[in-house]
């Protein structure tokens, strides 16, 4: 084994960024309205949506600003939580997000990583945007769960015993998403396990954990096609009331799999998705859907980073990684959900 560097613990002041006590109580206010949401006690939706992953700094910063504009104006209906994915899974190799790598054309370097991604997250919530990110690796994540307040544990990671009693002790909402091949029924039990106590391995302690009651599933589809329909939804409120899940809620999520158009992803059908979940939404009083996901940057569609070079590359919000919808899309969608539930 080659060891580059040692990585400071994330208690160091060496990892700087650190957040202020008016910074902390806005945080755990963000953390109870989503809690409440997902409860049923507050009756807005969550609206997880931003790029598919956080770089660069700069586009990323602009991208929050103008969410912040839009959540002035939806903010009795919407909870816009800003996506602030920096560590990503990816099916084979490929750039796995600025906490590794911070530039994307350079070695990796999670030194440069921890500092890019508390300054980052700081900011964000200087902005007065709530965050939302994937738990990729737990022993990463403590690096900047402070910051968190919706977790998200994706289609390859929610059936690992790690990531299942990391959602288990975390001290916000967390989102297990259903596997890539779709399905459902495991993804309910890493919920159910999530909401259970259990003891954890993490940061060089024992944790004994005492269960995640806001631990909920994310429907986003399956490698043969969508699951946001009215059968999987039913069927899957049905399993977790049986299971007697403690705020039995789902998100939707819009890309991914869920927009799959014959096979392929069409990342403008995120827009058909939320439209047609709308409809359900107002059709079906009843649902326990409590939120969509949606991926959107600046920019229309997305950048092969890997046919591109540090002077080349687009970094006026253009994905490097999954293909998002542009802001003017995003927007109108932002409104006409907020106006038509």
């Amino acid at each position: 084994m080659h060891r580059k560097s040692k990585i400071p613990p994330n208690s160091s002041p060496l990892c700087r960024y650190s957040l202020d006590n008016q910074e902390k109580k806005i945080i755990e206010k963000d953390r109870t309205e989503v809690k409440n949401i997902l409860s049923g006690k507050d009756k807005r939706k969550i609206l997880i949506v931003g790029p598919c992953s956080a770089w660069p700094m700069d586009a990323t910063l602009i991208y929050a600003n103008r969410l912040k504009n839009i959540q002035n104006q939806v903010e009795k209906k919407l909870k816009i939580v800003m996506r602030v994915y920096v560590q990503k899974s990816r099916t084979s190799v490929g750039w796995t997000g600025p906490f590794f790598q911070p530039d994307p054309f350079k070695a990796a370097d999670i030194n440069r990583g921890v500092f890019f991604t508390r300054k980052l997250m700081k900011l964000i919530i200087k902005i007065g945007i709530p965050i939302a990110t994937e738990i990729l690796f737990p022993n990463t994540a403590t690096y900047f769960s402070e910051y968190v307040t919706f977790g998200v544990i994706g289609a390859r990671s929610s059936e690992n015993p790690e990531h299942r009693l990391f959602a288990s002790c975390a001290n916000f909402p967390i989102g297990l998403k259903n596997g890539r091949d779709g399905n459902v029924t495991n993804a309910i039990n890493s919920v159910y396990v999530a909401q259970q106590p259990g003891t954890l391995y993490l940061d060089r302690q024992e944790i004994n954990t005492k269960g995640n009651p806001y631990a909920h599933l994310i429907l986003r589809g399956s490698i043969s096609g969508q699951n946001y329909d009215k059968k999987t939804i039913n069927n899957a409120t049905k399993l977790m009331n049986k299971l007697h899940i403690k705020h039995p809620a789902l998100i939707i999520d819009a890309s991914h799999d869920n927009c799959l158009v014959k096979g392929k992803k069409k990342f403008l059908q995120q827009i058909n998705v939320v439209k047609e979940m709308i409809q359900y939404m107002r059709i079906n009083k009843k649902h326990n859907i409590k939120g969509l996901m949606i991926e959107s940057f600046l920019k229309a569609g997305s950048q092969d980073v890997a046919e591109l070079s540090k002077k080349t590359v687009d970094r006026g919000g253009l994905s490097i990684t999954d293909p998002c919808l542009s802001f003017e899309d995003t927007e109108k969608l932002i409104y006409k959900l907020a106006y038509e539930l």
